[in-house]
């Protein structure tokens, strides 16, 4: 008997020890499992990590003119990705190739030091911006006694290239594609020129490889062309030089502006020139001729260029037995005085972004090419070559 209730109570022990393990296991957490999709389930979506802010930074004779011409090149590309380019800016009359805006070349901004998050090696840096100069390229006239020359430079003066002879008064379109200019006698004999081509408005390309007449006109001296692609050129048909326009494609307009060597307006809409009604001096003009307002009361003032941000108007004047460059706002108010030198400075011309003037001195005895800041501070000599200026340009 005694033997019997011994193996009865072993036996209730171990019932008791089995019930207490499974309690134990069932009060456990149950092992995370991959999750199974049935046909035409779908996962709920993964959150996915933010990447940390960065900090991104916001964004003479006319003839012989100076035309500038900006460049945009592309800006290095990141992760593979297709690299962007920057159209340059529709500055075309005074242009280093039109307006643009400053080139932007990307860099690497680090995480904040305060944030030691790993980013997924996945997941690319963010990049920013920084600005660098822009690139500007120049169009420019040089007289050798005989002939008019164009020729093209970098604004550090590097690159200088030679593109045609019997060629003058430079001015690029909007897209930096042509060079609009007006051909002298002779310009039939440059490669690539129809032989039957005569003097009058021309246009080329930068590298001089192909050209086309597209007005004749043997007495034009000077020529801008708007942000829209109208050309404005000054001739003396009559007893007075009077400023005409043609478009594109070698259409007269039938519109004509007293004045001479004319310079348009960024928005196309206006002209500056030189004109007597019957008082000299600048005039600003609509394009159909209305509008008239006189600028400035010298009768020497002259070779206008109109800034591309539209606010003022950069001339020659004569002063101190010479000529100077002054500026003017469109009011006729703030009249500055740039240049002191002795000799000749004229034919101003901006910088696409309107923080430099490009002119013609005589300073040293003959013509070259200079370049200042836009209030005349930091005038430095560009092209040191005599770039000539015949009599007619020189007074």
């Amino acid at each position: 008997m005694p033997l019997y209730a011994g193996i009865i109570a072993a036996l209730l022990l171990i019932v008791a020890l089995g019930v207490f393990f499974t309690r134990g296991k069932n009060n456990e957490e149950a092992p995370t499992r991959p999750v199974q999709l049935a046909a035409g389930e779908t996962a709920a979506p993964q959150k996915t990590p933010t990447l940390p802010p960065t900090n991104t930074l916001p964004a003479a004779n006319a003839k012989d003119k100076v035309t500038p011409s900006i460049v945009a090149p592309t800006a290095a590309a990141l992760s593979g990705a297709a690299t962007p380019t920057e159209t340059p800016d529709a500055s075309p009359t005074p242009t280093f190739s039109p307006t643009a805006t400053p080139t932007i070349a990307p860099t690497f901004t680090p995480l904040p030091s305060s944030t030691p998050t790993l980013l997924p090696e996945s997941v690319p840096l963010t990049a920013t911006a920084t600005l660098t100069p822009p690139p500007y390229r120049l169009a420019f006239t040089k007289w050798d006694g005989g002939k008019h020359s164009i020729w093209t430079v970098n604004l550090d003066g590097s690159q200088k290239t030679w593109v045609s002879d019997y060629a003058a008064s430079p001015a690029w379109t909007a897209d930096g594609e042509r060079i609009v200019f007006l051909g002298e006698t002779g310009i039939n004999s440059q490669p690539r020129t129809p032989p039957d081509g005569s003097e009058g408005v021309w246009r080329m390309t930068p590298d001089g490889l192909y050209f086309r007449q597209l007005l004749e006109d043997g007495v034009a001296r000077s020529l801008t062309i708007s942000v829209d692609g109208v050309i404005a050129f000054d001739s003396k048909r009559g007893a007075d030089y009077a400023i005409y326009f043609t478009d594109g494609e070698g259409r007269e307009l039938p519109v004509q502006i007293p004045g001479e060597t004319p310079s348009w307006s960024p928005d196309g809409g206006w002209l500056v020139a030189k004109s007597c009604r019957p008082d000299c001096g600048l005039w600003l003009t609509r394009r159909d001729g209305s509008g008239a307002a006189q600028l400035t009361f010298n009768g020497g003032d002259g070779l206008p260029a109109w800034s591309p941000d539209g606010d003022k108007i950069a001339f020659s004047r004569p002063a101190d037995g010479g000529l100077d460059i002054f500026t003017v706002n469109l009011d006729g108010g703030n009249l500055l005085q740039l240049t002191t030198a002795a000799g000749n400075d004229t034919l101003p011309v901006w910088t696409p972004d309107s923080q430099q003037i490009v002119f013609r001195s005589a300073r040293n005895g003959v013509w070259q090419i200079y370049v200042m800041n836009s209030d005349g501070s930091d005038q430095r000599l560009l092209i040191p070559d005599n770039v000539g200026g015949n009599d007619d340009w020189a007074v």
